[in-house]
């Protein structure tokens, strides 16, 4: 009963423990149910939920296409807008661009006729000044052609009319020189030299020829010293003071001034004398040595380094001589017949016949060269020191004028006698040739047609000396004569208008100018020549 009771019991229990279990089940269900109801309900909340949001971002979105629909149609409105804009601008681009081709084709014809009528103008210009040109040509051609004309008139009136021949001479001179003519030409330079009384023949009591002359510093004076073969020295003045003394005897070759105021002299014997040129002129003492040189003809005689040392050249030899004792120094003898004798810086030229050529060093070392190329015997050489150029004066007349290197640059003929004396004064080329003229070449215008001016004298010129600084030239003659004249067209012109003491009559004016040229005075009163 017991085990009835218990087991009675225990299943009493099973059954509460099951039910209670089955009601925790129950409950635990219905809760479950619950929960899943609340689930259900929360899903379907969600669901609505989430169906009002959706339905909502379907309005949203119908609202978002509405407004999509509305910005594409603006856009599409707005591009269409641009478009046309677009078509407007380019429209508007092309119009312009029509305009600038335009202007730029408008710019271009402008341009063009602008450069036309500068060149118009330019042309104008152009012709007027070659109208201008050729007007001014025609009066200078005019006026140089006049300038010749009243210098040839000049000459006829020296001897004739003087006072008529210095108007005529004076007014070719302003005209040559106003109108830029060749103030250095023959006719004009004839006519003021022959009218300014710039010539002056010196009569001495000489009895030989004329062999050298030197301009000189004596006494606080200008003088031209000189000696005639015959031995005579001569000293003459430029305010015509005249000394002569004789030294000795005859067949006097050449002179030399030295150092200290002397004068050493040359004869054809060798006889070697120092004058004293500063007693000279003061009636002093006048020889202070004197020597012999061995046996030959003697002929020329140089002073070098500054007056210390001479040279003399023989027909055959060179000699170098102390300048102060006249002691011979050193002979060299030479296989030619020689003819001219020059210095170069230091250095002597010696030429013999037939053209041969030497040159002999400080030291006295002589060598045979080839300057020229000359086969004519030349008379006469010298170097100018401003154009490194070689002058030589030739027997045949001819003056050869060579370049560096020994090359003739030219070859001036003219003078109808072989040259006796050469030098180059500025720009001029003097010689002198016993053709009884003296020559003036005017150097600048050796590319062209050398301008020349030549005088005559009644005696072969044997000799000259020029003084730069006055404008002078004493030419030594044969027979002793000496004449002094200005080379100085400037100052001859100027001395011929001081000279003047009237005027040009109204016939000598439409004689000798003609109406053609408005009258003008040309006395001092009247306008200063030109230089």
């Amino acid at each position: 009963m017991k085990r009835i009771a218990l087991w009675l019991a225990i299943a009493a229990v099973s059954s509460g423990v099951t039910f209670l279990v089955c009601e925790q089940r129950h409950y635990a269900s219905i809760a479950a149910l619950q929960r899943e109801a609340k689930q259900l309900e929360k899903a379907a909340f969600e669901s609505r939920v989430t169906q009002r949001v959706s339905e909502q971002m379907e309005d949203i979105a119908f609202q978002q296409k509405s407004i999509s629909d509305r910005q594409r149609e603006l856009a599409e409105r707005q591009s269409r807008i641009a478009e046309i804009e677009r078509g407007k601008a380019e429209t508007e681009r092309g119009l312009a661009l029509v305009a600038e081709r335009r202007a730029v084709a408008s710019a271009a014809q402008a341009d063009s006729m602008r450069r036309v009528a500068e060149r118009q103008t330019e042309l104008a210009r152009h012709n007027l000044a070659v109208a201008v040109e050729a007007r001014a040509h025609a009066d200078t051609l005019f006026f140089q052609s006049l300038g010749n004309s009243l210098a040839q008139s000049a000459i006829t009136q020296i001897y004739k009319d003087i006072d008529l021949a210095r108007l005529l001479a004076y007014a070719s001179w302003h005209y040559t020189s106003t109108y830029a003519g060749n103030r250095d030409q023959q006719n004009v330079y004839t006519a003021v030299l022959h009218t300014s009384n710039s010539v002056e023949r010196i009569n001495t009591i000489l009895k030989g020829n004329v062999r050298a002359i030197h301009i000189v510093t004596a006494d606080s004076r200008k003088w031209a010293v000189g000696v005639t073969d015959c031995g005579e020295l001569f000293c003459y003045g430029y305010e015509g003071q005249r000394i002569v003394h004789n030294i000795r005897g005859n067949l006097v070759r050449d002179m030399a001034t030295t150092a200290g105021g002397r004068a050493a002299v040359l004869s054809a014997d060798g006889g070697l004398l120092l004058c004293n040129y500063q007693n000279a002129v003061t009636q002093g003492e006048i020889i202070e040595a004197q020597n012999i040189l061995p046996p030959g003809k003697w002929k020329r005689l140089l002073a070098v380094d500054d007056g210390r040392r001479l040279v003399a050249m023989s027909d055959n030899s060179i000699a170098w001589i102390d300048a102060a004792t006249l002691q011979l120094r050193g002979i060299v003898p030479v296989d030619a017949s020689l003819t001219a004798m020059g210095c170069e810086n230091g250095s002597i030229h010696v030429f013999g016949k037939g053209g041969s050529h030497y040159i002999a060093d400080k030291d006295g070392n002589v060598a045979q060269a080839d300057l020229t190329a000359i086969e004519e015997d030349v008379t006469y050489y010298y170097y100018d020191a401003a154009t490194r150029q070689h002058i030589v004066g030739q027997a045949n007349g001819n003056v050869a004028i060579v370049g560096e290197g020994g090359k003739i640059a030219r070859i001036l003929t003219g003078h109808g006698g072989p040259v006796t004396h050469i030098a180059v004064v500025g720009s001029r080329l003097v010689t002198t040739s016993y053709d009884h003229s003296i020559r003036l070449c005017n150097l600048k215008n050796l590319d062209g047609i050398p301008s020349y001016f030549t005088s005559k004298f009644d005696k072969w010129p044997m000799t000259f000396a020029i003084d730069e600084k006055e404008s002078v030239i004493w030419v030594g003659n044969e027979g002793g004569n000496v004449n002094k004249f200005c080379f100085s067209v400037f100052k001859n012109a100027s001395a011929t208008q001081a000279l003047i003491s009237r005027e040009f009559t109204t016939a000598e004016w439409q004689f000798y100018i003609g109406d053609a040229v408005k009258y003008r005075t040309f006395g001092t009163t009247a306008s200063k020549p030109l230089r």
